[in-house]
């Protein structure tokens, strides 16, 4: 099968890092031949063939690299493609690729998409059409060959718009993310460690539920916040506000090769997420890492944390800061327990959830379309 993929933003960010390239990736070594076709091409393997502006090139417009890119796509897609992979229900991604799907210029066309795309507080002070131009491309998909969601509430949200949807959930590098692989730290000495990662500018006002729960908490631990941002300085002020500074340490920035490493010293994990929409419909890479590490996971009731939690039995949901730090309680009372919970994660993504048994189910899916 030969597939041609379009993703009109950097391939570095985690939509196609760390979720479509590493599906492709895997078909391609079970004999596929796979092109992307960039906006941005930061982050490549060597084995799959990409296709446009470099970081080089990262000095040009955005508009000018997805001009440039779009004539790359168009020389390929006469190439004899069996399938076209689009990546998100952008104007610029499925905007640009629909007319041609209805003229009949494509191979079957599928719509990959990861989260709503759009946070609609942000974009309407920013560029108010956005809201309007995403929700009338988001509905072509009902004349699409197949949408693939990366999670279950956004293929829920897509059910109603099209039959032609399935859910196809992300995974990790379990072979990077393995606590086996990593000497953990010697705990008779030292109290309970949660983690937590992530961008601080994008979670800062996540991290606020997370800090009112370390105020009402009643036992002794330590908060290591993995990530770095504008507002670090800003969380720490809060952080001594709030009085909760000397249970949190905070690193700073780490790339995403050491970040198993930082994450082996944990005993438990956080993933708060505030009720939006945009957060409902969301896949966080870092909850299939914190599973690939065996970490028991306390995580707000909100999209995909929630829904693999009370499917796999691997943590507790909360709804506030009162329940977060009655978990968090309990964690530390239970530990053993909820160790031996957080494992769980670990055997589902291994026995049901790698991306071997994902890809194969993309191509299978890509298949069914020829």
């Amino acid at each position: 099968m030969r597939v041609l993929t379009w993703i009109p933003y950097r391939t570095s960010l985690a939509p196609a890092r760390y979720h479509l390239i590493p599906l492709l990736h895997k078909m391609h070594r079970r004999g596929h031949e796979v092109t992307i076709v960039s906006s941005l091409i930061d982050y490549k393997i060597n084995e799959l063939v990409f296709k446009g502006p470099s970081l080089s090139k990262s000095g040009y417009s955005i508009m000018s690299r997805i001009v440039w890119t779009f004539s790359e796509f168009l020389k390929e897609v006469n190439n004899g493609y069996d399938v076209v992979i689009c990546s998100k229900a952008l104007p610029s991604s499925l905007g640009v690729l629909y007319p041609m799907h209805k003229l009949k210029m494509l191979p079957p066309l599928v719509l990959h998409v990861d989260d709503y795309e759009v946070d609609f507080v942000k974009s309407r002070t920013r560029i108010p059409l956005l809201p309007l131009l995403y929700k009338f491309t988001m509905y072509k998909a009902k004349n699409l060959n197949l949408t693939i969601t990366s999670s279950f509430s956004l293929f829920q949200l897509y059910k109603r718009i099209t039959e032609n949807v399935t859910y196809l959930p992300p995974s990790a590098d379990l072979d990077m993310f393995n606590p086996l692989a990593y000497k953990r730290r010697q705990r008779c000495s030292e109290v309970p460690r949660f983690v937590w990662c992530g961008s601080i500018d994008e979670h800062f006002k996540n991290l606020m539920l997370v800090f009112h729960a370390l105020r009402l908490s009643k036992r002794k631990f330590k908060l290591t916040i993995i990530g770095g941002g504008r507002k670090l300085v800003e969380l720490k002020k809060v952080a001594s506000f709030l009085g909760v500074l000397g249970k949190v340490e905070f690193t700073g920035y780490v790339k995403h090769e050491f970040l198993p490493q930082v994450l082996s010293e944990g005993d438990f994990a956080l993933l708060p997420l505030a009720k939006t929409l945009l957060n409902a419909c969301k896949s966080p890479i870092k909850l299939f890492e914190y599973m690939a590490m065996g970490l028991p996971i306390i995580a707000t009731d909100v999209g995909e944390p929630a829904y693999m939690i009370r499917k796999i039995g691997n943590g507790v949901v909360v709804n506030n800061s009162k329940e977060m730090a009655e978990a968090i309680d309990e964690f530390i009372d239970e530990s053993d327990y909820w160790r031996a919970k957080g494992m769980l994660g670990r055997k589902y993504l291994e026995e049901k959830q790698n991306w071997d048994i994902l890809s194969k189910r993309l191509e299978d899916l890509l298949n069914n379309l020829l």
